[in-house]
């Protein structure tokens, strides 16, 4: 299991890189899961303790484990080389969590200290009978819907009756008064991972009326995220600043603001169809690093969509390169500055065009580059030349070549 160091602390004082990816799930997950896992553990881990009312037990667990995560993205994106230092998380995680809930009031504290120990499992379990057994209960049921939100982001597989079972859960306590930040927040949780951006969207707006004060970075990065699930990048892209700039120094809002960034690149912006586009591209690639900053899985998966708001404006010859050869010689080289200025083209626009728009080797240097090649992966039958040239040029076979 990805998270047996914390639950069982047998970690090294000097852990491997293996020990360090196979803690981060990598494997089984392949090597380009890595950046992903890393954000997505940061995350979860960020978020086991509530906003407002945390055990005190659960919030010393999550702060250490947190460090961990922290300490071992950075030995092995960054190449630290320090001993690790297991004394206070040892301590936090000596006591095993209680699993018996007495009475409704302690239904939170025994959930959160599950949570915190790394036994979501158990904790939606526990959550799970307090609400057949404090039917009557809308504190059963918001804890029953925040662990829901819990299990949807940490499962390996969470169901979809489990999300739809949750969000009824807090529906049902929200109806009955219990409409704080923390169940705003699941909420949208798990409208988001059903495939329901503009439900989700329209909940956290409606916290922002209702809550007292600006949302938490936690809810302005769900905010975020549903921008980006409903298309609109640029709101996504102000939301983003305000978030970081709230707490600038949580790392797990930066990973996972910048993750949602990538998306919008990634499934809103590509392929780049017009200037206005790669201007609007340009920006939400500087936002994304910007948010980036200090997390290193995100700053690696920010960097080729960065480095392609740049290779993209870059302009190739796109005419008849021996001819040029030939005009430039007959001219003395005076033809040649306006012939490349004529016959150029930026890169977005050959990537867009496709092969009949360019010569064949200027058009593989341009869509087979590593950079392009990344970006565009898994949204090439977006570009509108691709199914023909997959059908009679063999496109998987030409994937090794190019340059950017």
């Amino acid at each position: 299991m990805a998270t047996a160091w914390i639950e069982s602390l047998e970690i090294s004082e000097q852990p491997t890189v293996e020990d360090v990816r196979t803690f981060f799930g990598v494997p089984p997950d392949p090597p380009e899961k890595l950046d992903a896992n890393i954000s997505r553990k940061r995350r979860q881990w960020s978020g086991r303790v509530r906003a407002r009312k945390a055990s005190p037990e659960a919030e010393a667990k999550v702060k250490q484990a947190v460090e961990l995560i922290k300490f071992l993205a950075d030995y092995l994106k960054r190449g630290l080389d320090e001993p690790l230092d297991l004394a206070d998380l040892r301590e936090a995680f000596k006591h095993a969590p209680a699993t018996a809930v007495g009475d409704i009031d302690e239904l939170w504290r025994v959930v959160e200290e599950l949570l915190a120990s790394g036994e979501l499992e158990e904790a939606l379990k526990v959550a799970n009978e307090a609400r057949s057994r404090f039917s009557d209960e809308p504190t059963a049921q918001a804890v029953f819907g925040w662990v829901a939100a819990q299990a949807s982001r940490g499962q390996d597989h969470p169901s979809e009756r489990l999300r739809k079972d949750g969000l009824d859960a807090i529906e049902r306590a929200m109806a009955a008064g219990q409409r704080d930040a923390d169940l705003f927040g699941a909420r949208a949780v798990l409208h988001l991972d059903l495939g329901r951006g503009a439900e989700a969207l329209a909940g956290l707006q409606e916290a922002e009326r209702e809550l007292v004060g600006a949302l938490s970075p936690l809810l302005g990065a769900y905010v975020v995220e549903a921008y980006v699930a409903v298309g609109d990048v640029d709101n996504a892209a102000r939301r983003a600043v305000a978030a970081v700039e709230a707490n600038p120094s949580d790392l797990a809002i930066r990973s996972g603001i910048a993750s949602s960034l990538v998306q919008a690149l990634r499934n809103t912006l590509l392929p780049i169809t017009s200037k206005e586009t790669l201007a609007q591209y340009q920006r939400i690639a500087d936002v994304a690093a910007w948010c980036a900053t200090g997390a290193p899985e995100a700053e690696d998966m920010v960097r080729p969509f960065r480095m392609w708001s740049v290779i993209a404006d870059n302009r190739m010859y796109s005419g008849d390169i021996g001819f040029r050869a030939f005009a430039a010689v007959l001219t003395g080289f005076l033809l040649l500055p306006a012939m490349n200025r004529v016959r150029s083209k930026p890169q977005w626009r050959i990537m867009h065009d496709g092969p009949t728009s360019v010569g064949e080797e200027v058009f593989h240097e341009v869509a087979f580059g590593a950079v392009s090649r990344f970006v565009h992966d898994g949204i090439t039958d977006r570009l509108p030349w691709w199914d023909e040239y997959a059908k009679t040029a063999g496109a998987g076979n030409e994937t090794g070549r190019g340059g950017n």
